[in-house]
């Protein structure tokens, strides 16, 4: 590959903005990749900026995702001991099986929420 502006010369490597090859003499290294020399420099640091906020949300995402799971849990043991009580205490079944569906569902979306944490928080064990 060629620098895009030096056509007589190597490129040394590729402007993370533009696409574009670099030569030696061309290229900046910013210290979060290769970028065009003056053209593409603040370009470059905001993409990389963008890159560890991106990661840093997205680890924290993991974190709400299992937290999200464990109030799920909470509200499915809640909602089960509830019909449970309904189900000892009343004469009508028909009245205690919402609150012990509804405690099923909940506990359905604990699990699914905090697996998706655990996906999230190791990503290479997907």
């Amino acid at each position: 590959m060629q620098c895009f502006a030096h056509d007589d010369r190597p490129a040394v490597g590729i402007c993370k903005s533009c696409q574009k090859g670099l030569c030696r003499e061309c290229a900046v290294d910013s210290g979060y990749g290769l970028s065009c020399h003056g053209k593409c420099e603040e370009e470059v640091k905001v993409l990389s900026e963008l890159e560890q906020r991106s990661r840093s949300v997205y680890q924290k995402a993991g974190t709400a995702h299992k937290r999200n799971g464990l109030v799920y849990l909470m509200f499915g043991l809640i909602t089960l001991t509830a019909g449970a009580v309904l189900l000892v205490f009343s004469d009508k079944v028909t009245l205690a099986l919402f609150p012990i569906l509804m405690g099923v569902v909940f506990l359905v979306g604990a699990f699914l929420s905090y697996r998706s944490g655990e996906q999230i928080a190791s990503p290479e064990d997907s």
